[in-house]
């Protein structure tokens, strides 16, 4: 029974030995994760880790600047951890509420913050093959400059890792947005807003995404086309952020990089370390006022776990087809969210 014993500790050990060393990076050590296993000190009645996580509840129009139409609850049936999974799902009629559409929104700000190192999201998702249904798994910054009290948006940079829409469901978007310049903390309108993205989908790297801001800048488009859909399949999706650039990859295949301080802002074309296609961006901003020892993307960022309906400035445009509620619900699931830093 002894040896047995042993010999099952042993075994289990070894497991365990490989499951760390699976979730590392040569270079890198794992800061903070949420597997979505339960078990937490502090969960709420949904199963979620209030110690990591904080709901937002609302609906676009009432601050978001999106125009989607869907109300953000607390309720179960938009944000449940079960099954070794965060589920966040969008309806329509859901039961407890008397919005047409609900869906789920999540942040970690003021409790999980990174700066630098690999942040990363195992996703899938479920019936996201229509126009007006989307997700996104995304990052805002969580520090102020110093002497304010708010930040006005898009002066301390926006980080978005999977934004993905059933309009164009063989792509994931990785982009960032940021202002031209300080503008006094102000919004200054869409003339102080850049947007630099690059589009991931593993059959035709040699999409270019539009890159809009200041002067424009554009490249060719995506197809609306449901084969090969990409975010039906479980997924890594991160970044690479460094001091001076911010690499967007899905299962390491990095395909944009948005340089900071280096001014590349009609981007460039590529070759990653796997020999694929990628975009260079990037932006000089130590030239444009910001204030002393505080500057876009050069400080921590929380992330944003989001789903969202319709819209037009968002989620794949208005909602076109697919609207019976039978069919309607999306459901996204995490396996889990992940941060290192550098070594």
């Amino acid at each position: 029974m002894k040896n047995k014993f042993l010999k099952g500790a042993l075994v289990l050990s070894c497991l365990m030995l490989s499951t760390s060393l699976f979730a590392q990076y040569a270079g890198y050590t794992l800061v903070w994760q949420d597997e979505f296993n339960g078990g937490y000190s502090n969960a709420d009645a949904n199963g979620l880790d209030m110690d990591s996580w904080n709901y937002e509840t609302g609906t676009g129009d009432g601050g978001w600047g999106t125009g989607q139409r869907d109300y953000s609850t607390t309720d179960r049936e938009n944000v449940e951890v079960s099954g070794g999974t965060l589920k966040v799902r969008t309806q329509r009629n859901n039961p407890n509420q008397t919005h047409e559409y609900t869906s789920g929104r999540l942040n970690s700000k003021n409790k999980r913050a990174f700066l630098y190192g690999k942040m990363e999201a195992r996703i899938r998702t479920e019936n996201m093959t229509e126009p007006g249904r989307g997700f996104a798994f995304w990052m805002m910054p969580n520090a102020l400059p110093p002497g304010t009290n708010n930040l006005m948006w898009p002066q301390g940079g926006e980080i978005d890792i999977f934004e993905y829409n059933g309009l164009y469901p063989r792509y994931n978007l990785g982009s960032v947005h940021y202002a031209w310049n300080w503008n006094n903390n102000g919004w200054g309108g869409d003339g102080n807003h850049a947007q630099a993205s690059g589009t991931y989908n593993p059959f035709n790297r040699g999409v270019k995404p539009g890159i809009s801001g200041r002067d424009g800048c554009g490249g060719s488009g995506m197809t609306t086309e449901k084969t090969n859909v990409l975010g039906a399949e479980w997924h890594v999706y991160g970044i690479n952020w460094f001091a001076d650039r911010i690499e967007f990859y899905v299962d390491q295949d990095v395909y944009h990089i948005f340089y900071l301080n280096q001014n590349k802002w009609c981007g460039d074309e590529v070759t990653n370390a796997m020999g694929n296609k990628a975009l260079a961006t990037g932006w000089t901003f130590d030239q444009n006022g910001f204030p002393e020892n505080w500057k876009a993307f050069e400080n921590p960022f929380y992330f944003i776990i989001s789903a969202g309906v319709g819209g037009d400035r968002t989620y794949g445009g208005n909602i076109t087809s697919g609207n019976n509620p039978d069919q309607w619900t999306c459901t996204t699931e995490i396996d889990w969210v992940r941060a290192y830093k550098y070594d």
